[in-house]
Formats: C-alpha cells, sequence, structure tokens
C-alpha cells in the first residue's frame, strides 16, 4: 500500500511538473530572445545552475522541454550551465539529430544554438559534431539563404572553429568551391545579408582566432602589409583569394560590405539582431584590410564618396536600435579614421557608451566591439563624457549587487590599455579625476567597504558576484593608476593622496574565489574528446579509456536522477503536510458550527408551527414569482431581440454610410479631375493668348523701330533740302543783287548793249536754268510734305491699329476671365455641393454611432437586469426547494398525509389547465418609470369589485359558525373570472398600496387536508382595508416583500379560467379576501397577497 501511495504522488508531482513545463513553453514562445537574454543575464550563476539542474532532469518528460531548452538555449549564460551540468546532452542531441531526416529537422536549431559558442573547457566537442556539420552545410548548398547560411556562420564562430581543419581534404574543397558559387551567385548579389553571412563565413574558415586576439590583430596588419593592402599571410582558400586577392578585389569588398552595412541600418529591412551580427562581420572582413587602403577608399570613386557620406545619416536616424547603432559607428570609425571622425559621430558614440548598459547580454561581442572603436574614438573624447562615464563607473562599483557589473568590468578592461597609448584620453582622464565634479564619487569608492566570503551570504546569492565586484574595484584602481604611471611630463598627473589611496585600496582586497556556491561536483573528462581520440595520431600521452568515461557518465546522470526523484518527493511531503496543517483547522470550525447547528436544530423544532402558515404565504409567493420569471424571461427575450435588430440595423446603418460616403468621394475625385482638366484648358488658353500678345507687342516694336528709321531719314532729307533751299536762296540774292547792279548800269551800258547782247542771252538761259532749279526745289518741298503727311497718317494709323489690337485683345482677355470666373464659380458650387453631401453623410454617420453609444449603457442596463433576474430567480428557486422541503418535514413532524401536495412550477407546467396570468412585479432594478397609459376597460374594476366577485362563489361565514365542524362542500362546476394581461414594456406607476392584499381565486391554491379538531376556521371573513393596514404596521422580520403592480396600460382583458376542482378536493373552507392558514385563524404578523 505504501509503494502505491508513493507511486501515487509521484504520478501527481510528474503531472505537475508537465503542467508546469507546458506553462513555461508557452511564455518562452512568446517571449523576445533578446528578453531572455537579458533576463537570463541577470540572474546569478546559482540560479542558472538551478534551472540548468530542473530542466535537464525534465528532459524525459516531454515534447515541452525539448522547446524549452530551445528558447533559453539563446542565452550563452544559460547554454553553458547546462553543458557543464549535462556534458552527454550535446552528444545525446547531435547522434539523434544525424539518425533521420525528420530528427534532423526537429532538433537542428536546437544543435546550432548549443554549437554558436565556444564550449565550457570541461565539455568536450563529440564526434558527432561532424556529420551535423556536414549535413547543414549541404542544406546551404542546395538552398543558399540567410536562414540557411546564418547557422554554417554561428557554428564556425562557436564551438566548431578547428572543426574545417579536421575535415578531409576533399571535403574542405566542395566547402570552399560551395563558398566561391555563392559569392559569385545572383542571390548574394541582390540580398545584402547573404553575402555578409558568406563572407563572414569564408573569413572564419581561414582566420578562425580572429575574434580571440583581435587588438593584436588590427595592430600587426597595419605594420606588415602586402601590397595589395590585405596583411603578410597570404589567403590559401580560393573564397579568401576572390575577396583579398589583389588591391581591386579589396576595394570591390569594401565596396560591397559598406553597401550592406547601409542596408542593414536602415530599420526596417532586416531584424535587429540580425543586422547587429551583420554589422559585426562587415568589421572582422575590414579589420583584414590595410587603415590605408580604407582611408582612400571613399577617393576611390564617386559612387563610394557618395555611399560614404550616407552612412551617417543613417546612423543617427530615429528610432535606429541601440546596438545596430553602435555595431554601424564602429564600421564607420575603422573606414574613415580616428582623425577624421565628425564631430556629431563622436557625440553619439559617447551617447552610447552611457548607455552601455542596453547594449548587449553576450560579454564577448560587446568586448569584440569595444576593442574595435574604443581606441577610434578614443582621441577625440569629450571631457564631459569622460567625467560622466568615470563617475558612473565609480557609482556602479559601490553597488556590489549590480546586475551589469560583468559589462562595466568588460569596459573597463578594455579602457586601460587605450589609456595606456592614448595621450589625449589620459589628460582628460587626469584632469577629471582632478574636477570638483569626480570628488564624491571618488570618495564614496574610496570609502566602501569591500568584504570577503564570510559576508557573502546576505547581499549574495553566490560567489560569482562578489567576486565580480571585486574584479571590478581591483580593474578600476589598476586602470587610474595606469593613467597615472603612463603619464608624460607636461601631462597633468594624479594627486598624491588618491594614488596612496588607491594603492591602499587596493592592498585591502579579499581573495574571492570564482566557484559558485550551488555548482555541482565537477566531473572529470578527458581531455581529448572521442572525436580527437579517432582523428589524431597517438603522442604516448595516457588517455582515459572510454569504458570508464562512459562508466562515470552514466553514473552522474544516475545520481542527478536519483537526486531530482528525492527533491521531488520531498517536495510532495512538505505540500501534504502543509495541506494536512491546512485542513484541521477548518475540520475544528465545522465540528464547532454543526454543534451550534444543533442547538438551532432544537430551537427551530420549537418554531415549526408557526413557520407551517408562513410556508403556505410563501408558497403562494413563489407562484407569483414563477409567473414573474416566466414574463421576466419573454421580456428578456425581446429585449435580445430588440438588441438584435438594433445591432442589424446599426450594421446597415454603417453600410449605408459607407456606401454614401463611397459614392461621395467618387463624385468628388471626378468633379476634382474635371476642375482640374477644366483649369488646365484655361491655363492652356491663356498661355496662348499670352503668346499671341507677346507676338502682337514684337510686332508693335518693329513697327515702330520701322517709323523710327523713317523719321530719321525723313529729319535727313528736310536737312539737306532746308540746306539746299537756303543755298538756292542766297544764290537767288546775290542773282537779285547782281540784276539790280546790271539794272543800274543798264542805262551806262546802254550802249554796250549790242555788244553785250550774248552775254545778256547766255545770261537769260542762267536765269531759265534757275528758275528750272527753283521749281524742281519747290517740287521736292511739295515732295516732302507729301512725304510729311504720308508719315504721319502712318503714324495715325500705326497707333489706331494698336489701340484697336489692344481694345481687341483686352476685351477677348476680358471675356476669358469672365468665363474663366464664371466656370470657377460653377466648379465651386459643385464642389461646395458636394462637400455638402459628404458632410451630410459625415453626420449621418456621427449621427448613428451616438445613438449607438447610447443605446449601449440601455443595452448593458438591460443584460444587468436579465443576469440580476436570473440571480433572483436561481435564488428563488433555492427558497422555494427549502420551503418544500421544510413543509414535508412539518408534515412529517404532525402526522399530515402529503398526498395533495402543494402545486408547483413543474406541476403547473405539465397541468393542461389555461394558464393563469399574473401581473409583472415591478424589478428591484431601478429603471426609468413611464406614464401610466389608462384604457376604459380597467377603470371600473377595483379591489372592492374583485372582492365581491370571489364571495359571490362561497358560502356565507355566518352558517359555519353553528355546525362544530364545517363539512365538506360538494364540488362545484368551474367559473371564470376576468384577468387583464399587462404588457411587459409598460410599467405604470400607482400609489402604494397596503403589503395585504386580497387574494383572487385565481391565486390560490389546494391546501392539504385539515385535521377534523381544527374548530377556529372563519370562512366568509373578509378585513378591511384600514384593518390590514394597521396588520402590515405590525408585521415581522418574516414577513414577505411588497407585491406591487397596476392595472394601468393593459391592451385588452382576456377572460382566465380558475379551477374550482382544485379548491374544493382540499376539503378546507376559504375566506373570500383571506386565507385560512394553520389552524385557520387569520395570520397576525404576515400577510401576503397578488394583485390582480
Amino acid at each position: 500500500m505504501g509503494t502505491a501511495h508513493d507511486s501515487g504522488h509521484m504520478q501527481a508531482a510528474i503531472a505537475d511538473v508537465r503542467l508546469r513545463l507546458q506553462k513555461l513553453a508557452s511564455i518562452l514562445a512568446r517571449a523576445d530572445r533578446r528578453v531572455v537574454r537579458t533576463c537570463m543575464h541577470n540572474q546569478s550563476p546559482g540560479a542558472l545552475i538551478s534551472l540548468a539542474t530542473v530542466v535537464s532532469a525534465a528532459l524525459p518528460l516531454g515534447a515541452d522541454t525539448l522547446h524549452i531548452v530551445k528558447a533559453l538555449s539563446h542565452s550563452p549564460e544559460f547554454r553553458d550551465s547546462l553543458l557543464v551540468h549535462t556534458p552527454a546532452l550535446l552528444c545525446a542531441l547531435l547522434t539523434k539529430a544525424n539518425a533521420s531526416q525528420a530528427d534532423f529537422d526537429e532538433h537542428a536549431e536546437l544543435g546550432v544554438l548549443l554549437l554558436s559558442h565556444p564550449l565550457p573547457d570541461a565539455v568536450p566537442l563529440p564526434a558527432s559534431a561532424q556529420p551535423f556539420f556536414l549535413r547543414v552545410f549541404d542544406r546551404a548548398i542546395h538552398a543558399p539563404d540567410v536562414s540557411t547560411l546564418e547557422p554554417i556562420y554561428r557554428m564556425l564562430n562557436g564551438a566548431c572553429r578547428e572543426l574545417l581543419r579536421l575535415l578531409p581534404s576533399e571535403a574542405r574543397r566542395r566547402f570552399d568551391k560551395a563558398l566561391c558559387h555563392i559569392l559569385s551567385s545572383n542571390s548574394a548579389g541582390q540580398n545584402s545579408m547573404l553575402l555578409l553571412w558568406c563572407i563572414g563565413v569564408v573569413v572564419l574558415a581561414e582566420r578562425p582566432h580572429y575574434v580571440e586576439g583581435i587588438r593584436s590583430f588590427l595592430s600587426s596588419s597595419e605594420t606588415t602589409k602586402t601590397p595589395n593592402g590585405s596583411p603578410e599571410r597570404p589567403w590559401k582558400t580560393a573564397s579568401g583569394r576572390k575577396l583579398f586577392g589583389s588591391a581591386s578585389d579589396v576595394n570591390k569588398t569594401i565596396n560591397l560590405t559598406y553597401l550592406s552595412v547601409m542596408w542593414a541600418s536602415k530599420g526596417d529591412v532586416v531584424p535587429d539582431s540580425e543586422a547587429i551580427e551583420g554589422i559585426r562581420i562587415a568589421t572582422r572582413t575590414l579589420a583584414h584590410v590595410d587603415q590605408e587602403m580604407r582611408i582612400a577608399w571613399p577617393n576611390t570613386n564617386p559612387r563610394a564618396k557618395d555611399a560614404f557620406l550616407k552612412l551617417p545619416t543613417k546612423i543617427l536616424r530615429k528610432g535606429i536600435d541601440i546596438g545596430v547603432q553602435f555595431e554601424a559607428l564602429c564600421f564607420h570609425a575603422m573606414v574613415a579614421g580616428e582623425n577624421n571622425l565628425p564631430s556629431h559621430i563622436v557625440e553619439q558614440y559617447e551617447v552610447n557608451l552611457a548607455n552601455i548598459t542596453s547594449l548587449y547580454t553576450d560579454t564577448e561581442s560587446l568586448r569584440e566591439s569595444l576593442s574595435v572603436s574604443l581606441p577610434l574614438f578614443a582621441p577625440q573624447l569629450r571631457e564631459p563624457a569622460i567625467q560622466e562615464l568615470l563617475s558612473k563607473l565609480l557609482d556602479i562599483s559601490t553597488r556590489p549587487t549590480s546586475s551589469h557589473l560583468s559589462t562595466f568590468l568588460i569596459l573597463v578592461e578594455e579602457l586601460a590599455p587605450v589609456i595606456a597609448h592614448c595621450a589625449p584620453l589620459r589628460s582628460k582622464i587626469l584632469l577629471a579625476l582632478s574636477s570638483n565634479h569626480l570628488q564624491e564619487s571618488i570618495q564614496g569608492f574610496l570609502c566602501s567597504q569591500e568584504r570577503g566570503i564570510q559576508e557573502v551570504g546576505s547581499p549574495y546569492r553566490d560567489m560569482v558576484t562578489p567576486s565580480l565586484h571585486r574584479n571590478l574595484v581591483s580593474a578600476i584602481i589598476s586602470m587610474l593608476l595606469t593613467s597615472a604611471l603612463t603619464a608624460e611630463p607636461s601631462e597633468p598627473g594624479l594627486p598624491r593622496s588618491l594614488a596612496i589611496a588607491l594603492i591602499c585600496k587596493q592592498q585591502k582586497l579579499t581573495q574571492v574565489t570564482t566557484q559558485p556556491s550551488l555548482m555541482t561536483p565537477p566531473i572529470a573528462h578527458p581531455s581529448v574528446s572521442l572525436f580527437e581520440q579517432g582523428c589524431t595520431p597517438s603522442t604516448g600521452r595516457h588517455l582515459e579509456d572510454w569504458r570508464d568515461r562512459l562508466k562515470s557518465e552514466l553514473e552522474s546522470q544516475s545520481f542527478y536522477q536519483r537526486d531530482s526523484v528525492i527533491r521531488s518527493v520531498a517536495r510532495i511531503c512538505q505540500e501534504l503536510e502543509n495541506r494536512c496543517d491546512t485542513v484541521e483547522e477548518p475540520l475544528h470550525l465545522e465540528q464547532s458550527k454543526s454543534r451550534e447547528l444543533a442547538a438551532q436544530i432544537e430551537q427551530l423544532q420549537k418554531e415549526v408551527l408557526s413557520l407551517e402558515s408562513k410556508a403556505v404565504d410563501r408558497t403562494f409567493y413563489i407562484d407569483g414569482l414563477d409567473a414573474e420569471i416566466a414574463s421576466a424571461e419573454n421580456e428578456k427575450n425581446s429585449m435580445l431581440s430588440s438588441l438584435k435588430e438594433l445591432r442589424t440595423q446599426f450594421d446597415i446603418a454603417n453600410k449605408e454610410a459607407d456606401e454614401i460616403l463611397h459614392a461621395a468621394r467618387e463624385d468628388f475625385m471626378a468633379r476634382e479631375l474635371q476642375y482640374q482638366s477644366t483649369i488646365i484648358t484655361h491655363e492652356e488658353d491663356l498661355k496662348a493668348l499670352i503668346k499671341e500678345k507677346g507676338q502682337l507687342a514684337d510686332e508693335v516694336q518693329r513697327r515702330e523701330s520701322e517709323n523710327v528709321s523713317l523719321r530719321e531719314l525723313h529729319e535727313l532729307d528736310i536737312n539737306a533740302m532746308s540746306n539746299e533751299n537756303a543755298r538756292l536762296t542766297d544764290e537767288v540774292q546775290r542773282t537779285e543783287r547782281e540784276k539790280r547792279s546790271l539794272s543800274a548800269l543798264h542805262e551806262t551800258l546802254n550802249a554796250k548793249l549790242g555788244d553785250l547782247e550774248l552775254g545778256i542771252e547766255a545770261e537769260r538761259l542762267t536765269v531759265s536754268q534757275q528758275a528750272d532749279e527753283i521749281n524742281r526745289l519747290q517740287a521736292v518741298t511739295s515732295q516732302l510734305n507729301d512725304l510729311q503727311f504720308s508719315h504721319q497718317k502712318l503714324v495715325r494709323s500705326s497707333e489706331a491699329a494698336l489701340r484697336d489690337l489692344e481694345a481687341r485683345h483686352e476685351n477677348e482677355m476680358e471675356v476669358a476671365s469672365s468665363k474663366a470666373n464664371e466656370e470657377y464659380e460653377h466648379l465651386s458650387d459643385k464642389l461646395q455641393d458636394a462637400l455638402h453631401v459628404g458632410k451630410q453623410a459625415t453626420d449621418a454617420y456621427e449621427d448613428t454611432r451616438r445613438e449607438l453609444q447610447l443605446l449601449k449603457p440601455t443595452i448593458n442596463s438591460f443584460e444587468a437586469k436579465v443576469q440580476q433576474l436570473n440571480t433572483v430567480c436561481s435564488r428563488k428557486d433555492e427558497e422555494l426547494e427549502e420551503l418544500r422541503s421544510l413543509r414535508s418535514r412539518v408534515q412529517a413532524l404532525m402526522s399530515v398525509p402529503s398526498d395533495n401536495h402543494l402545486p408547483i412550477r413543474t406541476s403547473i407546467a405539465n397541468n393542461p389547465r389555461t394558464p393563469r396570468q399574473h401581473r409583472r412585479r415591478k424589478s428591484a432594478i431601478p429603471t426609468q418609470d413611464l406614464p401610466p397609459k389608462a384604457t376604459t376597460g380597467t377603470q371600473g374594476i377595483t379591489n372592492t369589485a374583485m372582492e365581491h366577485i370571489a364571495n359571490a362563489s362561497f358560502t356565507s361565514s355566518d352558517s359555519s359558525r353553528d355546525g362544530s365542524t364545517p363539512k365538506r362542500a360538494k364540488p362545484r362546476p368551474t367559473f371564470k373570472i376576468l384577468s387583464m394581461n399587462v404588457s411587459s414594456t409598460q410599467n405604470p406607476v400607482y400609489p402604494s398600496q397596503s403589503l395585504a392584499k386580497k387574494l383572487s381565486p385565481a391565486k390560490r391554491s389546494a391546501l392539504g387536508q385539515l385535521s377534523p379538531n381544527r374548530r377556529h376556521t372563519i370562512v366568509g371573513f373578509a378585513i378591511p382595508e384600514k384593518d390590514e393596514e394597521e396588520e402590515h404596521e405590525g408585521k415581522d422580520d418574516f414577513g414577505l416583500g411588497k407585491r406591487r403592480g397596476s392595472l394601468g396600460g393593459m391592451d385588452d382583458m382576456v377572460q382566465a379560467s380558475f379551477d374550482m376542482d382544485g379548491f374544493l378536493a382540499a376539503s378546507t373552507p376559504f375566506t373570500p379576501g383571506n386565507i385560512a392558514c394553520g389552524t385557520g385563524r387569520v395570520p397576525e404578523e404576515e400577510e401576503s397577497g397578488t394583485e390582480l
């Protein structure tokens, strides 16, 4: 029995563990890789070892554990802890992955994750890694892509760095040939990330130890170079020569890597983690290129210069990931050189350096990036940034429990050698240490107490954290003393008091071991793996036999499994103890409650007789509640249908609004296109008119220039004619003077007339010639006048033609402008109409949406009301069941036969009688009262009238007083009374009436058989309303709640049958106003009724 019990507990524990593993797997499936890395990085080594122990123990439980290991293996810390705790896991996993294609597809990702980082020293590389690597590479050859080539790079960058050297020569040649094919393919040229992964594989295949000594590699590559700009050692592989074989190949490689970095820095093109690793590959690639060639590359061609200038803008864009930005800054600094870095690039690097805790969780990647970038940016770092960095280092060293100790330790370790070789950085650090800004931080750093192992318990969870803190403090002291000792005489020195204080603090540091307290005992493993035993020739050194190693591994696995089972059983036992402690106290409480309940049962048995009458009244009250529940359900159904109709109407309104809006938008777009075409047509017409106007202006200018030239020629002719006229006038005057002299000498020369006749005749000819000349001059003058007149006429015609042309074009422009304005106004009116239609559609949509928003609270209130009514109904059903059980117990105690049961809802539902209709009871939920709608059919019906109708069907109460025992009344035929249907949507308000209302026959049901000893039965007795009110005031706590209702708002009156057989078969006298309960007396403390 004990073994079966323990087995059951173990199975329950295993089921609980599986459930928790499924929950953890679902959480890790939704988490991002960076979140997992950060979470694991912030955990202590002891916690990581505990987690690795639990996960390795749960590996046989199911596939969920494999998903958990796959998600957590993105963290290098967890991966190392898992492999150290379970060394055989890697070999078993790779062996299973090599078994079949299905197993390879399932376990390939986890195998790549475990091999993506160097293995711990205690874990050798298994022999199954070789076929697994070749299988992954074959997949990359058949489908070259980022997803298939990235695993090759990560394994070569991790645990498989020396694996290629152990492969056969034929496999190495095939590997190199495949890389050359990928580099030469079009897919590599079109996919920048594929090109980067391929270049990274090429570099790691031939230079696997580049990452381990990057600083020494860079320093050696700067001193020893070949003519092609690569390090002195030549590249042996064809793929390496394809990248670095000549100067042109190197420039091409720089160009491709630079463009790929620009592509990775865009943001939304590739994931941030992939972009970070791709830029890091580009940085490693440029480390194999001479610095002079890197710096001279932007000047080789214009395209290189343009690309070089575009990268800083992409680095400094908003929203870029800080890790991508930091890697891109390192890459750009390698190309630009330490002396050509812009100030804004340096400022951004200072910002990233101040936020170094947000960069990486992988310490090796951070160390690599800092070792490349710090020597390049160090000479240009500003003094405020250095002060801020030193202040943060000193402050973090005073908080030993910080989760970023390893990050700052790497920063200090990488900064110390840079300080020794960079004079500007050293001078700024020494000046910062002497400034007043850092004095408080320095004093806090010097005054902080270092604690040893014996003080680790309270502030630390393990021993690694205090060791990191001690190493950080020691590294800071070493950095500061290095800066003081390597300073030149011209540089500022470290204050002597500070140097002495640092030396004293270094002496006070306690020695803290780096072995974690929760670390499991190390397992002795051989220094040579199985794969190395098969591939390495014997060196004569003694090696452990594989059988002994297999035996030790099996023993360690059984120890871990036994320890896990013991812990699980202990945890189960502890949970059982907790449950026992938790269960005992409620047991005592229940026992005390049972004793109290026994006393209460004895007291309640004394109250059975009084509760009998109240139970009967409650039965009637429950019947009324049943009817109200039915009406509430009907009302709920009507509300749900109304809600469905409202939702349908809302959907239809939304569709109509969307259609109207779509039509309005299409109309608006059509009108807009029409307006644009009209405007373009008018613009073309205006351009044509403007061109024609320019041509006319040119014609006018040409005419004016011709007129000016004619005017000038005319003036020249006038001047010439004036000169000629003046000459002729002088000649005429001279001739007239000579004529006068000749006339004067005529008398004296009369004698000589004969002699001079020939001379006179010649003179006459001369005078006639002169007269002809005068006539010619007069003709020229008249011609000149004609020319002047024609010139003036031409001027006037030109001016008139110009004015006519200007007037005509002005009229045409005015007409075109008026037409354009009219068309614009017409189009504007159409646009306003379209906007108005769109606005109306938007307003209709908004009105519909507001109406729906207004109806939502009503719908919610209706739903809440329905829920509350359901709750009330369920509670009343429970009360009904309690009352029924109580009635059966009372009847059993009173020895009353329970053949004639009171009517319940199930019997009513199965009874084929005409259903009785009750007026809906007013709900307890506060709702808005609607105004009453009185009808003529209900105004004449009162309580008294209904009482008379009921009294008419029973015998008088006086006749029952003469006899000792009332006789059973004969069965009478069924008669019908009027009942009114009240609409479920109407809720009229009437003045509140007394709680005690007359019960109509339709509300009564048959009672149980009465004892013949009951002498006090009152038949035909009715209590006035005034007495009812007095009795209502003295009602105790057992009274039923008010039954309020109204006859108002009835649409019609329907006759409802009342079964008298049920009353007469019970052999119980009835009163028309009040029902005789119990012994036949009127209950004094509680009355209940149902109002029609």
